[in-house]
């Protein structure tokens, strides 16, 4: 039976290793400590002891995992460090005493190095003022803060690191490395920035940290261990380790597979022309609300889901009775397409899948009375600089009490160039063939957009032109001019397929 001392049980083999874990979980513990050597202020056990059997400690964290949670190793030099590891043990507190080799391998195996090194650094320092301490435990840590310089030191070389930075439903890469004593650089998307770190000489645990690209800077006060740091700077669009840049957002967006979803606004402004009279005197505004709802799945591809509400203010209708305009105001048809797609890692794109029509119109003439239904196609090519591709559909009217027979094919091909800075410039013209009345419909399209982090929040602004080289000789759409508003929302159904 293990016996205890204060909130620390002493355990002897790999069942007392696992009753003595269970007991502290039930008892409340949120995670295990062990200790696998010796300490400094330890009354009995050498600097270099081991403490305890890979046994042991792999029947602690079997333990422990069986309950959800984890186990830290308490452990100074190279044997003791290394058998935690090898038991299973992800996290290492202090560690002062081993090699450089061992500090690799926290690199190579994404090993948790915890130092808490104030104590071994400036209090071991001044061993002297440790009145309470023995001749012997003054060694030990005499010996602990010469090994902390040196760890730390081969720890700062081996700082480069790799990870992931989860934001708005995507995931956006960071790469990061040391420099120097003072100097953390990390990389997000194209840009590289750079930080400074100084110590306050009047004001303890306080520190500024200053972004070499801008100068600018913020103090911040690291506190007692549990409670957060919170640091108030805007980076205006700039990202860093816990937010994603305006750059990285806006390639997403470019992305006609992306995770994030949106709420699109876009306000589009037209004027006419065909062969009826006053024809070159109309215009009219469409207000299209676009909202996308992306699900991401766990093999990494995306189910799609983008209705689309057209709000009409001013449509010119030709009434052939008075032979005059009328202007009509209302909602229109509602489109919307579900479709499943993948970006693989090369930076090839597709999706396959529906698009229909409701027969929503609020007016008779703000609509076709008519269900549709047809496939869906988008192939096309990412790279961090530009998106090409096109997305083709074809619908077929399926019912509804209007008479028009509808047989449309529709090519929205789309060419983006990302030049930085969250800017996009491209062209993305809507392409349409009515087969019924052998039509085409064909607009030459300018757009280009900024995307901006306000408050938090991203949101991408544009606005394109459009001016049609074919449409119905009657009547048709000679120009048109948009603004778009996209906000960046969180997903409350991206998990509903995983």
């Amino acid at each position: 039976m293990f016996t205890r001392r204060g909130d620390t049980l002493i355990i002897t083999g790999t069942i007392e290793a696992r009753e003595a874990t269970r007991k502290l979980i039930r008892s409340g513990a949120s995670q295990i400590k062990i200790m696998v050597g010796g300490g400094v202020a330890s009354d009995y056990d050498p600097l270099y002891a081991d403490t305890i059997s890979e046994d042991e400690i792999r029947a602690i964290v079997d333990a422990a995992a069986d309950y959800g949670t984890y186990v830290i190793a308490y452990a100074y030099h190279d044997r003791s460090v290394n058998r935690a590891i090898d038991g299973g043990i992800m996290m290492i507190e202090h560690g002062f005493l081993i090699s450089e080799k061992t500090v690799d391998r926290f690199v190579k195996e994404d090993i948790v190095l915890s130092v808490q090194a104030q104590a071994s650094l400036e209090t071991f320092g001044n061993l002297d003022a440790i009145d309470f301490f023995t001749p012997d435990q003054k060694e030990k840590g005499r010996r602990v803060n010469e090994g902390a310089k040196q760890m730390l030191t081969w720890a700062v070389e081996n700082g480069d690191g790799t990870g992931e930075l989860t934001a708005w439903g995507d995931t956006f890469p960071r790469n990061w490395h040391v420099e120097g004593e003072d100097r953390v650089c990390i990389q997000v998307g194209r840009e590289e920035n750079c930080v400074s770190l100084e110590k306050s000489v009047d004001q303890e645990n306080t520190y500024r940290a200053t972004v070499n690209r801008t100068g600018e800077s913020v103090v911040f006060t690291v506190l007692p261990a549990g409670q957060p740091i919170v640091v108030d700077a805007d980076t205006k669009g700039a990202g860093g380790a816990t937010e994603p840049s305006a750059d990285e957002i806006a390639e997403s967006l470019a992305n006609p597979n992306t995770p994030l979803a949106s709420q699109t606004f876009r306000i589009q402004y037209r004027l006419f022309q065909g062969d009826l009279p006053d024809v070159d005197e109309q215009d009219g505004t469409l207000v299209l609300y676009q909202p996308a709802f992306p699900f991401p799945l766990e093999n990494g591809a995306t189910v799609f889901f983008r209705p689309a509400t057209p709000l009409i203010f001013d449509q010119p209708y030709f009434d052939a009775a008075e032979g005059d305009f009328e202007s009509l105001d209302g909602i229109g048809d509602i489109d919307f397409d579900l479709a499943y797609g993948r970006t693989t890692s090369t930076g090839l794109l597709w999706a396959m899948g529906m698009i229909s029509t409701l027969p929503t119109a609020t007016q008779d003439k703000l609509g076709q009375d008519r269900w549709t239904l047809g496939p869906e196609l988008l192939v096309g090519k990412l790279t961090k600089s530009y998106v090409v591709g096109a997305l083709t559909t074809h619908q077929w009217d399926i019912g509804g009490s209007g008479d028009a027979d509808i047989n449309l094919t529709t090519v929205n091909a789309l060419a983006t160039f990302l030049p930085g800075g969250g800017w996009n410039v491209g062209t993305a013209p809507i392409m349409s063939y009515d087969h019924e009345n052998n039509q085409w419909t064909l607009p030459i399209n300018l757009s280009f957009g900024n995307t901006v982090i306000w408050r938090g929040r991203p949101w991408k602004l544009g606005a394109e032109i459009n001016y049609f080289v074919d449409q119905p000789d009657a009547f048709g759409p000679e120009w048109m001019f948009g603004i778009n508003i996209a906000p960046v929302v969180e997903n409350v159904f991206a998990g509903l397929f995983n």
